[in-house]
């Protein structure tokens, strides 16, 4: 009798094993790929593509999972017709690991990178909402003189995506546990927007900024060495004002539809490289309509930018 209750048992433990890795199997990692994408799961209704098995202890499918919460965001804030504008077949965006985050165009091939794993929800958000501001540009980055304030606005959307998600995340959450991972979004949120905020007020930004200016404006661009595989030249960025970010979020875009339409417009303008700042910030907000100027307004104050 004993004999037959260990079977028994034993049998029952193996067949919920079994089912529990065929569950996985079936939403996890072992996804079917697209047709000729190998290796990447897509993002729903896109030709957006991420990498498979290499975030570490977690599934494929929840990072994926965190990519569309990402997503979803942005196209409450752009549309997701404005996002995908320039995404099809040919023109595919690929999200991979990398032990450095950032983003390249190559050919057709837009690549994505961030270099988050394992269950670090809200460095997946920070990152994935910051490279994919770059997407919305049309181009993955404004390159010249203005690219340093492409950054700032590209980290913007960080603190857009963590408050939130942190926010909703509570009471809807994409998984029932992850309802705490939204209060570590949500801490992060305020821990990052604390130290962004210490010894930088708006008092002090038009003086930083032109201590920084020449920094700023004449920094070269990353290089990336496709046949070495590897990221080459000399990355000087200063992105030391990248610090205002949550002060010109929460003053500017925070509960705000109208700043997101008023990007669109900056995007639409392109390099203007022949442009000071000064005169690009002017050249934006003549560009904007009555609803759109108060938020190209406020980020002009925190430069100390006459509108003229």
């Amino acid at each position: 009798m004993r004999k037959i209750l260990v079977l028994v048992i034993s049998t029952v433990i193996t067949l919920g094993v079994m089912l529990y890795f065929n569950a996985i199997g079936a939403f996890g990692s072992d996804i079917t790929p697209p047709p000729g994408v190998p290796d990447h799961l897509q993002l729903e209704g896109t030709h957006w593509y991420l990498q498979r098995g290499v975030w570490g202890n977690v599934r494929d499918d929840e990072v994926l999972l965190i990519a569309e919460e990402v997503a979803g965001v942005l196209y409450d804030a752009y549309s997701k017709e404005y996002m995908l504008r320039h995404n099809n077949e040919e023109q595919q965006l690929f999200i991979k690991a990398s032990d450095n985050n950032g983003a390249f165009i190559y050919t057709n091939l837009e690549m994505l990178f961030i270099s988050s794993s394992g269950t670090h929800w809200s460095i997946y958000v920070r990152q994935l909402s910051h490279e994919l501001a770059h997407y919305a540009t049309g181009g993955f980055y404004i390159s010249g003189r203005h690219f340093w304030f492409d950054e700032l606005i590209c980290e913007v959307h960080a603190f857009y995506a963590l408050d939130v998600l942190s926010e909703k995340w509570k009471n809807d959450a994409p998984r029932p546990n992850w309802a705490y991972y939204g209060k570590i979004m949500r801490n992060e949120y305020r821990a990052r927007a604390h130290y962004y905020s210490i010894g930088i007020y708006e008092h002090e930004l038009a003086e930083l900024f032109k201590q920084h200016r020449q920094t700023l404006e004449e920094s070269p661009m990353v290089e990336w060495d496709f046949d070495a595989g590897e990221v080459g030249g000399n990355d000087n960025v200063n992105r030391f004002i990248n610090t205002l970010a949550a002060p010109i979020y929460e003053s500017a875009f925070k509960d705000n539809p109208h700043s997101w339409d008023a990007l669109k417009i900056l995007y639409a303008m392109g390099d203007c490289e022949e442009l000071t700042f000064e005169e690009y910030i002017n050249e934006w907000y003549s560009r904007c309509n009555d609803d759109l100027k108060p938020t190209v307004k406020t980020i002009a104050d925190f430069f100390e930018i006459e509108i003229i």
